[in-house]
């Protein structure tokens, strides 16, 4: 009889599916050791690097003293972004929300009139019509690339009279709203 048989159970059906599998106790063999000595491997944790703070996906910490501009989900896409604002307001966006329309749409611009830094703008169809996020800072492709792959589950404008941690990290120094009156009298709306 085969080793997995005698740890879960006999199979039946014909997938060969065991009761174990059936209560979910199943998916505790998916790190098994393929070595046949019955030992099971441990998960890997993914290493942190500069780009990718590694494990995720991480929560937003309000009483961090060190301010980070982004999180980020590791391998995972996020159904919402959650745009943190200085005072710890919190306001989610789905994902499935923006658009992608070319040139009104979401879009990263390394460098824009009037802006100092980057800016990214994301165009939103919200329920009572679009809107457009405008985030301006510092070093903000990285978020860009985590935003539009749908793999960062917030972003936090910088507060008032907190640090910013290494030189090289992104910093978000301003996200102001434009809403659906204002896009249309600009000539930039639907």
């Amino acid at each position: 009889m085969h080793v997995n048989r005698l740890k879960n159970g006999p199979r039946n059906g014909p997938e060969g599916t065991s009761p174990a599998d059936l209560l979910g106790r199943g998916a505790q063999q998916q790190h098994r050791d393929r070595s046949g000595d019955g030992g099971e491997a441990e998960p890997v944790p993914v290493p942190a690097d500069n780009d990718n703070p590694g494990g995720g996906p991480e929560s937003f910490d309000p009483d961090s003293a060190d301010y980070k501009a982004f999180g980020w989900a590791g391998n995972k896409t996020l159904p919402s972004l959650v745009i943190i604002l200085k005072d710890g307001t919190e306001y989610g966006i789905n994902y499935c929300d923006l658009a992608s329309a070319c040139p009104t749409g979401s879009m990263f611009l390394p460098s824009a009139p009037g802006f100092k830094g980057n800016v990214i703008r994301l165009r939103v169809a919200g329920d009572e019509g679009p809107f457009m996020p405008v985030i301006e800072g510092l070093r903000l492709r990285r978020v860009w690339e985590l935003i539009m792959g749908h793999k960062t589950p917030w972003i936090h404008e910088l507060p008032a009279g907190m640090a910013v941690g290494r030189d090289a990290d992104p910093v978000i120094w301003s996200i102001t709203f434009l809403d659906s009156q204002r896009l249309a009298a600009a000539g930039r709306g639907r």
